[in-house]
């Protein structure tokens, strides 16, 4: 049977994507809690308080997680005056959300990058459908660098479709090495004897 408490309890919903960007900053479970807690809040007044009481962490682990959020440049603590004298301090995200701009547009510029590569490659003129190959690859992880060398293995299979190339850079992840399989002799002649 469940608890009263724990069916009134606070819900936090969290979207994968914010959380494949947070694990750049490698935060602790507190501070990631504190991040989760403040995208969940309608309200971002800085009330302790609330927050200790949602997120069952102490006062002091909450002001500590605050402060390195703060060092990570991830938000900020400001104040505001109210009409009628009152300070209110708030968490302000937009650090944060200026971060996930910046992160796009660096996606956008690598996938630019990559289309102009695969019209050079394969002569092949990336419709929606392969631009949105590459930005999920992106978003997966792959390098500029990564992605190209799985382009030219793909020409020197002499295939030149996209789904080829993600089928290689899927497998690529199946392999403790995180490199394409290849299938080419490698053998350097210069160290033959004779």
């Amino acid at each position: 049977m469940l608890n009263k408490e724990f069916l009134s309890s606070k819900k936090f919903v969290f979207n994968s994507f914010i959380l494949e960007k947070l694990d750049k900053f490698k935060l602790t479970k507190e501070e990631l809690l504190l991040m989760i807690y403040f995208l969940n809040s309608e309200n971002i007044s800085f009330d302790i308080d609330e927050i200790t009481k949602s997120l069952k962490i102490s006062k002091a682990n909450v002001l500590s997680s605050l402060n390195m959020l703060i060092e990570k440049n991830l938000i900020e603590l400001k104040t505001d005056n109210s009409k009628k004298g009152n300070i209110r301090e708030y968490v302000s995200l937009n650090k944060f959300y200026e971060y996930l701009d910046e992160s796009k547009e660096t996606n956008n510029e690598e996938r630019n990058v990559i289309i102009k590569y695969m019209k050079d490659k394969i002569a092949l003129e990336p419709k929606d459908i392969e631009v949105e190959f590459i930005s999920v690859w992106l978003d997966r992880g792959f390098s500029q660098d990564y992605i190209k060398s799985v382009i030219d293995r793909a020409v020197l299979d002499n295939k030149r479709d996209i789904r080829y190339i993600d089928k290689l850079l899927y497998e690529s992840t199946q392999n403790s090495n995180n490199e394409p399989k290849s299938e080419l002799f490698d053998y350097n002649w210069l160290d033959e004897k004779k």
